[in-house]
Order: structure tokens, then sequence, then C-alpha cells
């Protein structure tokens, strides 16, 4: 089957295509920023109806600090990973998390990203919205052998927090 062209589609047909998605998936949680265009796609998910639960997160300094230290706190204990394979995305997404950086201020709540002088934080912020959505899920055991496609090293070193091990 030929790929849709989703980009020359109307933007309502986009979101609505991606509920589809997201319900054929079995997506149970999804969290959307929400600080700007992002409203306008959690209001149009929200109004499908689809039985997953759909957070829309409007972007604060606390918000952003709450899921600053979940995604610490993941790539810390070893629980954040990538796909195996070495596409264009999956290496964007390394050097964003390499260029990250948190800034701990007295009085005042940790913040993270990229200098915008050295890069974008997309995949960083993404990572953490993640992150955030698998947040109090019922975690589940699968039975069986572990299957190719995951890396075995986490995204960020257990010993810094903020560095990223190279993919090899």
């Amino acid at each position: 089957m030929p790929p849709v062209r989703l980009a020359t589609r109307p933007q309502h047909e986009f979101i609505a295509a991606t509920g589809i998605l997201l319900s054929l998936l079995r997506i149970a949680r999804i969290v959307i920023d929400a600080t700007g265009v992002g409203e306008g796609v959690a209001a149009f998910l929200t109004a499908l109806r689809t039985p997953m639960q759909i957070v829309a997160l409007r972007r604060s300094q606390q918000e952003k600090s709450r899921i600053g230290y979940q995604l610490q706190a993941a790539a810390a204990g070893g629980h954040l990973r990538l796909n195996a394979g070495d596409d264009l995305e999956r290496q964007q997404c390394y050097a964003q998390c390499r260029l990250a950086r948190r800034i701990l201020r007295p009085n005042s709540p940790m913040t993270f990203g990229v200098d915008p002088n050295e890069g974008h934080d997309d995949y960083v912020m993404s990572l953490a919205l993640t992150v955030d959505a698998a947040a109090g899920l019922l975690h589940t055991s699968a039975s069986g052998r572990r299957g190719a496609g995951f890396d075995d090293e986490s995204v960020f070193s257990r010993d810094r927090g903020s560095k990223v091990r190279a993919p090899e």
C-alpha cells in the first residue's frame, strides 16, 4: 500500500487520522503539549471520544520542571530507550539529548532544554512528554523472548543524567 501524504491534507483530516491510528494501536494515554498549536490538536482528539486518556499539558515553569524531573528519573534509572537502528530521526534525537542541559536556580523550578544557539529540543521535549504519558499507567509484563529492535543501552548515561550514550 503506498504511503498517504498527510502533509497536503487539511489539518482536521490529519488529526482525525492520528486519532484513528492511536485507537488502532490501543494507546491508553497521550500527553499533548497544549501550549500553542497543540491546544487545538488536544481539543480535536478529545472531541473524537476515543477510549484513551488525553492530557493537554500547558507548559508552565512548574509543569516543565515536573516533566523534567520525570525524564531525569527515567533516564537515570535506565528506563528510557530508543528503537534500534541508524535512521536520521534517531541520530537527531541523540544529538539533541547530548546538547540538552538542566538548569537549577535557587527558589525556582528546574528547567531543561537545548540552547537555541546550539539547536532544537523538540525530541527532548517529546521524550519528556512520552515519559509523562507513561507515568501512572499500570505496568504489565510480557512473556516470551525479547525481540530485536530496541537498544540495550539507555538514551542517557546513568552516571551523569544529562549526557547521552552514543549509538554503537
